[in-house]
This record gives structure tokens, C-alpha cells and sequence, in this order.
């Protein structure tokens, strides 16, 4: 049985602390690199994880599709 797995880059928020003076800071959103045994997917989001042990679940993220920037599907035997 193939299983597959998702190379997928996502846009996220930036959250940052600084001294700076606000007029002078880069605006800066932040593209996340994930790999991940796929689950599910629907009209909104693709579900991912790290580990699965038969149908136990760990490390799951859920990336909603709007945030997606690339994405390649493997399979693996």
C-alpha cells in the first residue's frame, strides 16, 4: 500500500518584538516549509502529520488551502 506524502510552503502571520521605530520596519510574512503524511483534505484545508501508527495521529497541522503557496504530492511504497 503507497502512502502519501505532502511537501506543502504556507504563508503565516509574523510576530516580533522590537525598538525600532514602526515607520522603519519591513513588513515580513513569514512562508513555513511542512512535510507530512497526509490525512484529509477538504474545500477549505489539507490535513497533515508526522507520525502515524495505524490510526493514531501525532504532530497533525491543519493548513488552511487560502495560506498555500506550493505544494508537491509524493508517494511512497
Amino acid at each position: 500500500m503507497k502512502q502519501r506524502i505532502e511537501y506543502i510552503e504556507w504563508r503565516d502571520s509574523s510576530i516580533f518584538n522590537t525598538q525600532e521605530y514602526i515607520a522603519d520596519i519591513d513588513l515580513e510574512i513569514c512562508v513555513f516549509k511542512s512535510v507530512g503524511f497526509f490525512i484529509k483534505e477538504d474545500s477549505q484545508a489539507v490535513f497533515i502529520t508526522r507520525d502515524t501508527i495505524r490510526n493514531d495521529i501525532r504532530g497533525g497541522l491543519i493548513i488552511p488551502k487560502e495560506n498555500i503557496v506550493k505544494r508537491k504530492k509524493l508517494f511512497i511504497a
